[in-house]
């Protein structure tokens, strides 16, 4: 069989987590599979569709193409299959916005199959189609080795992007307050950009595919601060499971997919405010064995959970057998 998969780009975070494991599985299986960015022209479009009849089945990742696109697609095609991992119908501020609701009911009326990155997702495409199913974002479990050295300082880590980082950013005040009480502290950031604190000492590490596992495995507790409101509901905890796949204990605001994934006081803590990170951070770096035994619970619960070989060999075949229906 032949497939496309159609998506942001290749070195983007959804396509390595949510496109690549399945694109593997099915390439591994003998089936021809094709990448092309989503990021088309009118003209591309139109070629597009134009050829799409070649391939038995077409995956968009994320994209809200115009209604007229994905309804041309779907006439040139067998199968069409949605996915997103974001609440890509609203406003990146939560905010609802017609347009692209108007897109977003488009992909969901007309695909043979919709996949939502969490709960919140899934009920939002539920009122549209009735073939949902919810598949988590995943990591490679099996790439994180638990047993790495640990830097000797005590170390925070958050791991995210300039798109995320004001989420970062609003967490300020118990940084800081923390590196005040906790002197033997830090702040490892691996992203895009540099963070600066002053009560603080900040690691600043530039984000690579390369590198991500290896600095996440090597720090002692990960972090993942975030609002609550609708887009962040739709956010689907990638930075938390890779905290659990490397073995650390998670710290985050009790909201969205973050609770989901979190086992509070098994594999972490969920902060309802600043009192609540200050205490829970505390008392991690203050024990060892709090520390051992709630990374040693995150892994084993991410293994299990949010394993990408598993989740993406679960949904090749899925794809494969609705080609053949």
């Amino acid at each position: 069989m032949k497939f496309l998969f159609l998506g942001k780009g290749v070195n983007e975070a959804s396509t390595r987590y949510r496109i690549q494991p399945i694109f593997d599985c099915l390439e591994k299986e003998g089936h021809q599979v094709e990448f092309l960015s989503t990021e088309l022209g009118f003209l591309p479009k139109l070629a597009l569709a134009w050829r799409a009849s070649e391939y038995d089945l077409v995956f968009i990742q994320r994209k809200l193409f115009p209604a007229w696109f994905v309804r041309l697609l779907k006439v040139r095609i067998s199968r069409l299959v949605f996915d997103f991992d974001d609440a890509i119908f609203l406003k990146s501020s939560g905010e609802s916005s017609s347009s692209r609701y108007r897109k977003f009911q488009s992909a969901c009326q007309v695909a043979d199959l919709v996949l939502a990155g969490n709960e919140y997702l899934a009920t939002a495409a539920q009122k549209l189609s009735n073939k949902v199913k919810v598949v988590p974002t995943t990591v490679d479990t099996a790439a994180y080795v638990t047993d790495a050295d640990k830097a000797s300082a005590i170390t925070l880590v958050w791991i995210g992007s300039s798109s995320t980082r004001r989420y970062l950013d609003m967490l300020t005040p118990v940084l800081d307050s923390l590196g005040q009480r906790l002197p033997n502290l830090t702040l490892k950031v691996i992203a895009d950009f540099e963070f600066h604190l002053d009560g603080l000492n900040v690691q600043n590490i530039k984000w690579s595919a390369e590198c991500e596992v290896a600095e996440l495995t090597s720090s002692h507790i990960g972090i993942a601060p975030m609002i609550n409101n609708g887009w962040t509901r739709g956010k689907c905890a990638l930075k938390v499971i890779q905290y659990m796949a490397a073995g650390l204990p998670v710290v985050s605001d009790r909201c969205g997919a973050n609770q989901e994934v979190i086992l509070a006081v098994e594999t972490g803590f969920l902060a309802d405010n600043e009192n609540d990170w200050i205490e829970a951070i505390t008392q991690l770096v203050e024990s060892d064995d709090l520390r051992a035994q709630m990374g040693a619970a995150g892994r084993t619960r991410a293994q299990q959970l949010y394993n990408m070989k598993n989740i993406g060999s679960e949904i090749a075949s899925e794809l494969v057998e609705l080609c053949g229906n």
